[in-house]
């Protein structure tokens, strides 16, 4: 019998456990939020079909709802190019924006790929969106 109620015991403590958990904090409100020192960026690699680093001659990352052109400066060695970092985060807190990096060359847009993004009170966060495309 004792067993038989340990084990219930047991099971009501579990079961009580389990039950959906509150946000920490208020989504809106980052105050007391503690974050990494980490500085996020969601980047694109533009290569061309022999895998050659594709160097664009003007780039910029337009927000779509608004039509706010943004260009992250230096882009990076091997065809990598920053669509958005940390730095715009409170831009895009608790919301789904949506992005389009935009890429020229010889004149010509050769780039135009469409991104879904978020924050929360820490990091920027990709939902969707290429991280590398391929130049015929």
């Amino acid at each position: 019998m004792r067993a038989c109620l340990l084990f219930i015991a047991a099971i009501i403590c579990m079961s009580a456990s389990c039950g959906k958990k509150e946000p920490v904090t208020d989504p809106k409100n980052c105050d007391g939020v503690m974050c990494t020192q980490m500085f996020k960026m969601i980047t694109l690699r533009i290569t061309d079909a022999s895998g050659n680093a594709v160097k664009l001659d003007d780039y910029y990352t337009l927000h779509v709802a608004s039509g706010e052109k943004a260009k992250v400066t230096g882009g990076m060695n091997g065809g990598y190019y920053t669509v958005v970092d940390d730095s715009r985060r409170k831009d895009l807190q608790d919301r789904k924006v949506e992005l389009k990096f935009v890429g020229m060359k010889d004149g010509k847009e050769v780039v135009n790929e469409t991104y879904m993004v978020t924050a929360d009170c820490c990091h920027i966060e990709k939902i969707s969106g290429k991280t590398e495309i391929v130049l015929q």
